[in-house]
């Protein structure tokens, strides 16, 4: 019945002889609604029956409850105004920062505004114009889709940080320069002096800075009198505690698991699912929960701790491994639980090493000689620096305390407290030890390198790199930065107490030559049961191929 009255209607109409022409209000409801989008200007979703007649632009969206007050939008604050040419972008910032006065560059809701770099950066993109007020200090920078391609911990500098987001620009501006460098002028006139943006890249929807970002390179300035070469390396006992150090390093480089040099219970399992939940965003995509994450980078895993991880972190191996001393039920073990030194013959159910705790180093290197660094004095005089060794790490990413801990214990073995025989241990998954942590002070990140940009549904972007990759124009203003303002800032610092301290207490470390023979007889034990395995597993699978190589020989 439905369908015959369907037909008498269509013939009713005539459609089947002459068809007429289809008019707007014939066309499909999705259809109207795309064309009648199109016609009207940008500005019109921006009323919204809900917030009372309001302007969308000026409508707040205040932070969390248990957001520190200093994080609340004042009443009397208004979006700056912009011409109508800015659109919602998605785009890429290069910055460059001093990270001595800040607590890390992660936002941190707790924590007084203005103490992360994120802060700073949201701050100074709403003043420039670039963030709209219903998209300012919300959900934590999630309503930006805010990314940032390494997380550096408190104190720690860098000199090419790079943070994706969803901000209000002119296309236009990539016309005259596909790195918009006046555009991040324009940004850097409201940032404070230990903070600059050197590009505004336009980037494909799907970019994402944390995780297109494929390596990392990391430096630090390690006093020389740490090493005892404060006068340089002048003998063969000098250039011997040298070696010994860069061969320290070199033990790190390769792909293992680097439990030992974090806070492993945060890389497990049940952490990670704590504060790396999936959602769904409005179009029904993928959408992360949370911050960010990664380390001192990170590529890897969010820190989760407040300002104060380091203490908590030397108080819970104490804590953690005395109370534990006296359970019988501990999995059998050689070493000093009591110094979180210890070997395990089985595996421990609530210490587990998982992908998570394995990272890729590249590279490692120590300088061959000491540098010291001309710094430029207000009134144009000039001075040196401490002599210092500069270390260089390269590596895909780094977790909480990485490279601190990996240069400390490199230190540890170059002046005798820890044998250099236990690193390639103490990168094993048996092994537990309580890793020695260098000052925060000197280190920053020093490049980041990306892939290149996945292919978009969109038409060719003509003004958008391949690569996120600066240009040496960029770099040249990045080495400004670093001779006018990170180097004054870092050349004080070489001076500071806490190297003395440092080196004080690898004396009374947790890792001593006498602790670890039995570790690393347990280890030799271990490393020869694990080759002998993986070389009857290579033999396997060379007789399983040339069996069916054989097989297809005889085929027909």
């Amino acid at each position: 019945m439905h369908k015959t009255c369907a037909f008498q209607r269509t013939l009713a109409r005539g459609v089947l002889t002459a068809r007429a022409p289809r008019t707007s209000a014939d066309a499909p409801r999705s259809s109207r609604r795309i064309t009648a989008h199109a016609q009207t200007r940008r500005e019109s979703h921006r009323k919204v029956d809900g917030n009372g007649g309001k302007d969308y632009a000026q409508v707040r969206h205040q932070p969390d409850p248990s957001a520190h007050p200093t994080h609340l939008i004042p009443d009397d604050l208004r979006a700056p105004d912009v011409d109508d040419a800015r659109k919602k972008k998605p785009v890429a910032i290069v910055l460059a920062y001093v990270g001595q006065g800040y607590k890390g560059n992660t936002h941190n809701a707790q924590a007084p505004r203005g103490t992360t770099v994120d802060d700073v950066v949201e701050d100074a993109l709403f003043a420039w114009g670039g963030i709209l007020m219903p998209n300012y200090r919300s959900r934590g920078l999630q309503r930006l889709k805010w990314s940032r391609s390494s997380r550096t911990d408190k104190g720690v500098s860098s000199l090419c940080t790079v943070v994706s987001l969803r901000a209000e620009i002119d296309p236009e501006v990539w016309t005259k320069d596909v790195e918009a460098r006046e555009t991040a002028r324009e940004i850097t006139k409201h940032l404070p002096e230990d903070v600059e943006c050197f590009a505004v890249y336009n980037t494909p929807k799907s970019f994402q800075a944390r995780r297109e970002c494929i390596m990392r390179t990391y430096e630090y300035l390690l006093p020389a009198r740490v090493l005892d070469l404060e006068r340089g390396v002048l003998d063969a006992s000098d250039a011997e505690r040298l070696e010994l150090f860069s061969k320290a390093l070199a033990a790190f480089v390769g792909a293992h698991p680097f439990h030992n040099y974090t806070k492993r219970k945060q890389y497990t399992r049940e952490a990670i699912g704590k504060y790396s939940a999936k959602r769904r965003d409005a179009r029904g995509k993928l959408a992360w929960k949370g911050q960010e994450g990664a380390v001192m980078d990170d590529g890897s895993d969010e820190d989760v701790e407040g300002e104060h991880g380091e203490e908590d972190e030397e108080e819970n191996v104490v804590a953690s491994t005395s109370a534990a001393e006296h359970d019988d039920g501990f999995p059998k073990h050689v070493g000093e639980r009591r110094r979180g030194t210890y070997w395990l013959y089985e595996s421990d159910p609530n210490d587990k090493i998982g992908p998570s705790h394995f990272r890729r180093i590249h590279n490692f290197t120590a300088g061959a000689d000491v540098e010291r660094m001309e710094i430029t004095n207000d009134d144009g005089s000039k001075t040196t620096s401490e002599p210092f060794i500069r270390v260089s790490v390269r590596g895909e990413s780094f977790m909480l305390y990485q490279i601190r801990k990996m240069i400390a214990s490199a230190v540890a073995v170059s002046l005798g407290h820890c044998p250099l025989e236990f690193l390639p241990a103490s990168l094993s998954r048996p092994c537990r030890a309580a890793m020695p942590l260098a000052p925060a002070s000197t280190l920053y990140l020093y490049d980041v390198e990306f892939m290149k940009f996945r292919v978009n549904h969109d038409p060719s972007q003509p003004n958008r790199l391949e690569r996120l990759e600066p240009s040496e124009s960029v770099r040249a203003d990045l080495a400004r930065f670093q001779r006018e303002k990170l180097e004054p800032a870092l050349a004080p610092a070489l001076l500071n107490d806490e190297w003395d301290d440092f080196k004080e207490n690898l004396k009374q470390g947790n890792v001593t030559p006498e602790l670890s023979r039995d570790i690393l007889a347990a280890y030799e034990t271990y490393k020869a049961n694990r080759d002998e395995a993986r070389a009857l597993q290579d033999a396997e699978e060379a007789a399983a191929a040339a069996a069916a190589a054989a097989a297809a020989a005889d085929s027909p």
